[in-house]
């Protein structure tokens, strides 16, 4: 991502579709790994502090539905970037943009998504 230059920033997208791609499975991946760990973390933990423990997985499940629909924004670029016939009476600066707007997006997403993780990790610290 090039800070405030979405022209650049979706050539940069364009010339890495297929990492692109699959950076957003991995993250998908990543965050539907998050679930069942939060499971695992809670009966482990349950027989010290049943209340603590079902708290931090409380937090860890919200971290990983937040981060699971905020992927929504990263796998946006593809979509502007597609081609798609509905999308031809964009002009492309105006897909540039949009492509710009939904990165941003995710990235405010992500940091707010990392609220819930950093409890949970507290917890269960």
């Amino acid at each position: 991502m090039v800070s405030g230059d979405a022209a650049a920033t979706t050539n940069h997208i364009v010339a890495s579709l297929p990492q692109w791609r699959l950076s957003a499975a991995a993250e998908l991946a990543m965050f539907s790994t998050d679930i069942p760990l939060a499971l695992i973390f809670y009966v482990l933990l349950r027989p010290v502090n049943t209340n603590l423990s079902l708290l931090a997985a409380f937090f860890r499940f919200a971290e990983a539905v937040m981060g699971g629909v905020f992927v929504i924004w990263h796998v946006m670029p593809l979509v502007l970037l597609s081609g798609a016939g509905y999308l031809k009476s964009v002009e492309p600066q105006q897909l540039q943009t949009f492509v710009l707007a939904s990165l941003k997006l995710y990235d405010y997403g992500f940091g707010i998504a990392l609220i819930p993780f950093g409890l949970s990790c507290a917890l269960l610290g």
